[in-house]
């Protein structure tokens, strides 16, 4: 057989099954050519599109999760999410709950919506406050043995926490947690602080991840003294003063010992004995401003055996200020409240003379009609009263020196 007869054979063998498969080879190959450039026509187009919120003031806070909302396309769009965006207007926003409808946001001209379910969507906004709260230390752990653990030194005690006023209101301190487990020594480190409830549990916003809950500093200094156990501690106050004057024409207004108390450790009977702690007198000479003097332990005349806690650092502070002037005042009025219905006061009771100190730029401005003083003539009837004790208000840094005797008469209307 010639090679043409060959190829022919080959040909027509099995021919009705090679020309169906080549019609369904063809026929798979259009559809699938057809669905790289189109869309079915009459399928149902559903994008789930997270939906955020826009313009919400800074003093205000949703505590609601952020949904997520469907959005049907019209037939023939183009099914990209990228070209979507859905969100909330909360720029009118106000604290409470209630319903704000769902914006989409359309980047593509090939997208056309068809719906948006949920139209709108429930969210609970509220007030941003600030509060000032306390730092507490959650110890865990304990040192070495043979040690024993002082009560722990917060720097600062406290800390301004900014958020949701609804959180704020359940919050009554920040925490710090310090691990003390093995600890020989005194442990000086720095904290981050957490937020816990009551029943001691986190406190978290809608989204557990995003921080509502913001503390200014938001780390603080935890010193925990750690010494040898045998050794009592004890709360002791400082009792301080001072030597020398201040200079010319200025005062001491004060002498404040910061903190007013310090842990101190050692013996039990040494420390049994000790009611409080008597630094050495500060030096105030020729002070023309506050200072604020740092107490070592060697000036606190401590027992033997006796220390101060690790990380105590007492100080002492000295407000100077100027030595207060005087001012008489002419002319200031004294009226009388309270007179019954029926009693009237005749004579009218004169102006009178009275003499103030304060700062000397205040006084220099100080007039008599920022003086306020008065008699209170509640529950009294008819009749002549000497020396009435005379009541009065005067502008802050003012302080009254001389109280002037004020005779009043009180007589039935006529």
């Amino acid at each position: 057989m010639s090679a043409m007869g060959r190829i022919y054979q080959i040909v027509r063998r099995n021919f009705g099954y090679k020309v169906v498969s080549l019609f369904f080879a063809l026929l798979f190959w259009l559809w699938v050519s057809y669905q790289g450039t189109a869309a079915t026509p009459g399928i149902d187009q559903t994008l789930t599109i997270q939906v955020a919120a826009k313009g919400l003031p800074s003093n205000l806070v949703v505590m609601s999760k952020m949904p997520a909302v469907k959005v049907r396309l019209q037939d023939n769009s183009d099914l990209n999410s990228k070209g979507l965006s859905a969100y909330v207007d909360l720029s009118g926003a106000v604290a409470g709950e209630q319903d704000y409808p769902v914006a989409i946001e359309v980047l593509s001209d090939n997208i056309k919506i068809a719906e948006v379910q949920p139209a709108s969507v429930p969210l609970i906004i509220d007030v941003i406050q600030e509060k000032i709260l306390g730092v507490a230390v959650n110890i865990s752990g304990s040192p070495q043995a043979g040690f024993l653990a002082g009560n722990p030194i917060v720097k600062p005690a406290a800390v301004n926490v900014r958020g949701p006023s609804t959180l704020l209101n359940v919050l009554e301190k920040v925490t710090a947690e310090l691990d003390i487990t093995g600890a020989a020594t005194a442990i000086q480190t720095t904290c981050p602080v957490s937020f816990r409830d009551q029943n001691g549990q986190p406190l978290y916003g809608p989204d557990p991840t995003v921080d509502v809950l913001l503390a200014s500093p938001n780390n603080v200094e935890v010193i925990v003294p750690i010494q040898p156990a045998g050794l009592a501690s004890k709360k002791v106050p400082l009792k301080v003063s001072s030597t020398g004057t201040p200079a010319e024409g200025m005062v001491l207004l004060a002498l404040l010992p910061v903190p007013e108390s310090v842990e101190i450790w050692g013996p039990p009977d040494s420390l049994q004995e000790i009611e409080f702690l008597t630094p050495e007198p500060v030096d105030i000479t020729d002070l023309k401003a506050d200072k604020v003097f740092q107490i070592t332990a060697d000036k606190l005349s401590l027992p033997q055996g006796v220390t101060l806690a690790t990380g105590t650092n007492p100080t002492v502070v000295a407000q100077i200020g100027s030595v207060p002037n005087r001012k008489t005042l002419s002319g200031v009025a004294v009226t009388v409240r309270n007179v019954a219905a029926d009693l009237v006061v005749s004579p009218a009771i004169p102006a009178v003379e009275v003499s103030v100190q304060g700062k000397p730029d205040i006084l220099k401005v100080l007039v008599p009609d920022q003086l306020q003083l008065w008699v209170d003539a509640a529950g009294l009837t008819a009749g002549n009263y000497s020396d009435s004790k005379v009541y009065w208000q005067l502008p802050p840094g003012v302080e009254m020196i001389t109280v002037p005797q004020i005779s009043m008469n009180l007589k039935a209307r006529s």
